[in-house]
């Protein structure tokens, strides 16, 4: 299968075409000979795609997540990924890496909150004390508070 027709039977399994129906696209859009050896071929490799891009799927996820707590940005992780494999398109990548970094940011929602708390309250208390102490100078000169 060349480099082309490769392409856009990924376009086509991204798309949602089954099985059957990419073959039949490739044959129509590359005046490919129907029911030939060719074709037999190239449904051959459109099932062998498909499979890969499944396991690819499936594993993004994980390597994606590793990859952002290793300290890598995401386009870092989408740069390196892209040079790897053509089985996903860069829009799709894309979402698989915005939606991991959603997952890790929700992860580490407890902990912001908490720290945004501390925060709040430590500035609350160092407000008061501002107030205690203001009112204890107008108390030791004789002032009312």
């Amino acid at each position: 299968m060349n480099t082309e027709i490769r392409k856009y039977a990924i376009s086509l399994i991204w798309r949602g075409l089954n099985s059957l129906e990419v073959p039949a696209e490739i044959v129509k859009r590359f005046d490919i000979i129907p029911g030939g050896r060719d074709e037999q071929e190239i449904a051959d490799a459109v099932s062998d795609l498909r499979s890969e891009i499944e396991d690819l799927v499936r594993k993004l996820p994980e390597n994606i997540e590793g990859a952002l707590r290793n300290g890598y940005t995401a386009a870092q992780i989408l740069e390196g990924i892209a040079a790897i494999t053509d089985l996903i398109p860069e829009f799709e990548l894309r979402c698989k890496i915005s939606a991991v970094e959603e997952k890790l940011f929700d992860e580490g929602a407890p902990a912001r909150e908490a720290a945004e708390k501390a925060a709040s309250e430590a500035r609350l208390a160092a407000i008061r004390k501002r107030i205690d102490d203001a009112r204890q100078w107008l108390h030791d000169r004789g002032l009312p508070a």
